[in-house]
């Protein structure tokens, strides 16, 4: 074999080897740099997270999870009760802020919760904000006031160059926000969820869906309705190719790392 021939073959070899890029699919940390992932430094929705995943280069914005205080705050907080992940008991939406200030993660670094206005939003200009708002108290088992949600979410002074997103499980307030101006997002966990808003037509401006439940075509037939779709729940590499390969507009990972190196 001639050696123009032999050079030929193995370059063919490694073009055909090099995986897809997806430059056109925006990498977004979920809870900043991931929820329940062992290899993150510092626990999901705190300042610290938010400042590492705003501070790698690649990243496309950020996702947060929010809960309302009774001083009508927005706090960073996941579950539904404090008791889960810090030193303290109950749940955001029936403490004041004065209380929720002095409470701290159980993890490693001791992270201390923090409100929205306390991040340096800055950090995400030209990027993507994602607002993924809490619906329900457990503690007192009722629904918020959308309205109180509007309230503190006005009251936030956001760079004009931020995309911002506001994440809703109740698509019956989705017309609220877009009064507001607000773009939205409405969430979806299961199939028949995802079918169910589809066939509602509720006004929205695109779905949060979880990766297990939403296909290619799926993908492709929210997009031709000029609706956005971001893909979340996904951390092993395999996962995050598998949803890079559905062609949406982003995905929420758990392993913000691992998403970066995936789509390039």
């Amino acid at each position: 074999m001639g050696f123009k021939r032999y050079s030929f073959i193995v370059l063919l070899m490694l073009v055909s080897c090099k995986k897809k890029s997806y430059p056109d699919v925006s990498v977004v940390g979920h809870g900043c740099m991931g929820l329940e992932i062992l290899n993150s430094v510092y626990h999901d929705n705190t300042k610290e997270a938010f400042d590492l995943a705003t501070g790698m280069a690649g990243v496309d914005g950020v996702e947060i999870d929010v809960q309302l205080s009774l001083d009508g705050s927005i706090w960073l907080f996941h579950d539904e009760e404090i008791s889960i992940e810090t030193n303290g008991n109950g749940c955001i939406g029936t403490k004041y802020d004065q209380e929720i200030k002095t409470l701290s993660y159980k993890s490693l670094h001791k992270e201390k919760l923090v409100k929205l206005s306390e991040l340096d939003l800055t950090r995400l200009k030209g990027k993507k904000l994602f607002l993924d708002l809490r619906h329900y108290n457990k503690c007192e088992g009722a629904f918020y006031d959308p309205v109180e949600w509007i309230e503190a979410i006005n009251s936030i002074e956001f760079p004009t160059d931020i995309e911002l997103y506001i994440v809703l499980s109740i698509p019956e307030w989705s017309q609220d926000f877009i009064d507001e101006g607000y773009k939205v997002l409405l969430s979806a966990f299961e199939e028949e969820e995802l079918s169910d808003l589809l066939s509602q037509d509720f006004v929205t401006d695109g779905f949060m869906v979880k990766n297990a439940v939403i296909n290619e075509t799926d993908v492709q037939a929210i997009r031709a309705l000029g609706k956005k779709v971001f893909i979340f729940e996904m951390r092993a590499p395999k996962s995050i190719r598998k949803a890079l390969q559905k062609g949406s507009d982003g995905v929420v990972s758990d392993d913000l790392r691992a998403a970066l190196i995936e789509r390039n």
